[in-house]
């Protein structure tokens, strides 16, 4: 049987409480029984030590701000919030705006983070299309690692960095480290990994930022 308390101290509660609890008038009340429309309010729970949410979509990460705000001295934990997919939506119909990525998400440090990225290049000999790949580790509080697959589920760290590579300088790192005896497609490796970073990535969107806890 399922619990809304599986262990000691443990309480599972949806971010946004029901109609009936959040309701402070009579029609607000009757409008959450008779509209499917409506919404509970974000309610925190003043009795908890601490939040962890567990795997919240895009659309309701104004949900987690609006938590941390009506509560912002308890520590919050994200698991498997996906922030590296949720930026990317920023700013597109149906999706917050970017602004909640500079004043919340950007507070945001990452303490697990495993992200894999995978290129293909053009050879100018056999087997004519050199695909590799890496990953981008962190444990914190440690830095931040750049590993190159090396096959047979094997990662070689290539660098280890305090702050968090961009995309573009992270392809950049796990290319130079590759062992290709071939001039020509070395040149064009390079050439392609400065290509441009993510909008959230981007230097100058650092002074819109609140906080740089993401990028440390």
């Amino acid at each position: 049987m399922g619990t809304l308390e599986p262990s000691a101290n443990v309480t599972i509660r949806a971010v946004r409480a029901r109609n009936s609890e959040s309701a402070e008038t009579m029609g607000e009340l009757l409008l959450g029984i008779f509209s499917r429309a409506a919404k509970g309010r974000v309610l925190p729970w003043y009795n908890a030590d601490i939040y962890i949410s567990v795997i919240t979509s895009g659309q309701e990460l104004p949900d987690l701000e609006a938590l941390h705000a009506a509560d912002p001295e308890k520590p919050m934990i994200f698991f498997n919030l996906n922030l590296e997919t949720h930026r990317g939506d920023l700013g597109l119909p149906a999706f917050p705006s970017k602004d909640l990525h500079y004043r919340f998400l950007s507070q945001i440090k990452p303490a697990y983070l495993l992200r894999t990225r995978q290129y293909a290049q053009t050879l100018s000999r056999p087997p004519f299309i050199l695909n590799y790949q890496g990953a981008l580790f962190r444990t914190y509080p440690g830095g931040y690692q750049c590993m190159l697959d090396t096959g047979n589920g094997r990662y070689r760290r290539v660098e280890t960095s305090k702050n968090r590579p961009a995309l573009s300088g992270f392809k950049e790192i796990i290319t130079q480290a590759l062992d290709v005896d071939d001039n020509e497609t070395l040149a064009n490796l390079r050439k392609g990994a400065f290509s441009k970073g993510t909008w959230w990535e981007k230097e100058e969107n650092q002074v819109k930022e609140v906080s740089d806890n993401w990028r440390t």
